[in-house]
């Protein structure tokens, strides 16, 4: 009996000691990583105590990088475990790394694992992540001073009064101009940014970079527009008018005349007949029908910031997310982020928004959720990584099953894909999935994400079977466009 409570003592005690130490996960899948890869997972510790508690240490492992922000973790605050493969050959790879906390006796175990498909061209870039040891004297420690700046990319002159508008996980964390040496310095989180640079004359320019301490200086160049052709003025004509000499029309002599009939009143000319003048109609201005009094605009004349419910129905949109790991290639999964959170701006209290997600398997991100609470679907969508196969097969069919939960009768019912490429694992089945619900009156469209010309046949073919449409966003303009253009036209004007 003694022991026991010897025992509950001494526990008591090393909880009072020490804070209890939770984290957000203990295992990653990379899944396929190719040569411009994000290489690196964070693992975020936070103190759920009242004292402070530590990480005493990670165990090192070869292949293995990584990185602390701070091994003391304070009460209620969280720290940062960055991990990194240095994996230099191809090949699946599987890891398992002992973290040792002041909280417990046994190491907490992270594992991580996935498959590399393509070397980096440069590892040494790869492993220039930022030292967390060094951080601003105040604000977040995450935040440093980051400098854009703007130049014509021919004559690498700096441009003045440029547009920069900077992204971070599909949401914007600066819109600013530069200033007259073409810069712009701010304070802003480090991680994966998106830059969107344009200046009047000249095309826009984006660019995706890792920026951190070390990384801290970004260069956009910027092409100018070709000058307009100049416009030639056509030669003034002088007109001069002159008095025509009168002649005598000469008389058609006809090729064997045949005699006329003519009939001959003495002392009157002949002449054509008259057409007596018609009454005037009234005009008639009809009365209204009660299906008329109610005619809306045309779209194109509504304003693309109006969502009005008289002109537009109510929503019921699930969208089927590609996260598949090649979505981490060439900005695409940032561009889709920012398409998605984009329209969260326009989403409606009526409005049903459901996020559906496919990797190396299907599974709801957002369950169907009203528009009313769009701050809590934007934080979901601005933290989805990408990683995995693409089992684009079993998305549609989760994002149709999703769709029939939330049906609204009379509103626009609506699944849209977005993906970088053909649905490859499990798919052979979806147009059988498609051709079943289309009927029912749902929509499917497809978004291509800087898809290859390739693919783009093939989903604008899933688009047309589901009664949808096809749109590509290969840029910034086109993410906050495009997708909130397909929602106008698919919602407009429907009863």
């Amino acid at each position: 009996m003694n022991r026991v409570i010897l025992f509950f003592t001494l526990f008591l005690i090393q909880t009072t000691l020490f804070g209890q130490i939770s984290v957000d996960k203990t295992q990653y899948d990379f899944g396929d990583i190719y040569a411009h890869s994000e290489r690196f997972v964070d693992f975020h510790f936070k103190n759920m105590g009242a004292v402070r508690a530590f990480i005493l240490r990670v165990e090192k492992q070869e292949n293995i990088a990584f990185q602390v922000s701070s091994y003391a973790i304070d009460p209620r605050q969280s720290v940062v475990v960055r991990i990194q493969i240095a994996q230099k050959k191809k090949g699946a790879f599987s890891y398992k790394i002992p973290v040792y906390l002041s909280d417990r006796n046994e190491p907490l175990i992270i594992k991580i694992s996935g498959n590399i498909k393509e070397v980096a061209p440069d590892l040494n870039s790869l492993t220039d992540c930022p030292n967390f040891n060094r951080r601003p004297s105040d604000g977040n420690p995450m935040d440093f001073m980051l400098t854009v700046v703007t130049v014509d990319k021919e004559t690498k002159q700096v441009l003045e009064k440029s547009r920069v508008e900077v992204l971070q996980q599909g949401l914007t964390v600066g819109d600013w101009k530069t200033d007259k040496e073409g810069k712009v310095q701010k304070k802003i989180p480090l991680g994966f940014t998106y830059f969107y640079a344009s200046k009047e004359g000249y095309k826009p320019n984006e660019m995706g970079a890792y920026v951190n301490f070390q990384r801290n200086y970004i260069v956009i160049e910027l092409e100018r527009l070709p000058a307009p052709p100049p416009v030639i003025e056509a030669p003034e004509v002088q007109i001069v008018q002159t008095t025509p000499t009168p002649t005598t029309p000469p008389v058609p002599v006809p090729t064997n005349p045949e005699p006329e009939e003519i009939e001959w009143v003495i002392g009157v000319e002949p002449t054509k007949p008259v057409t007596p003048p018609q009454p005037e109609r009234p005009v008639v201005t009809p009365t209204p029908s009660p299906e008329n009094q109610h005619e809306i605009p045309a779209l194109a004349d509504i304003p693309k910031e109006d969502f009005n419910p008289e002109y537009f129905v109510p929503n019921n949109i699930v969208f089927v997310l590609d996260v598949s790991s090649s979505m981490n290639n060439e900005n695409r999964l940032d561009l889709m982020k920012l398409a998605l959170i984009e329209l969260m701006k326009y989403v409606r209290p009526q409005d049903k928004i459901t996020v559906v997600s496919y990797g190396s398997n299907a599974q709801v991100l957002v369950p169907t959720t009203s528009g009313d609470k769009k701050d809590e679907i934007i934080d979901k969508l601005s933290k989805i990584k990408a990683g995995g196969m693409t089992a684009g097969g079993q998305g549609i069919k989760l994002g149709y099953k999703m769709a029939q939960f939330a049906y609204i009768p009379g509103g626009n019912n609506q699944i849209i894909v977005i993906t970088d490429g053909a649905f490859n694992k499990d798919s052979q089945d979806y147009e059988r999935t498609i051709k079943r619900n289309t009927p029912k009156g749902f929509v499917l469209s497809v978004v291509g994400i800087k898809n290859k010309p390739e693919d783009e046949a093939i989903m604008t073919a899933v688009a047309s079977m589901g009664q949808g449409r096809f749109l590509g966003i290969n840029n910034v303009f086109d993410a906050k466009t495009k997708l909130i253009d397909e929602i106008r036209q698919a919602s407009y004007g429907k009863r």
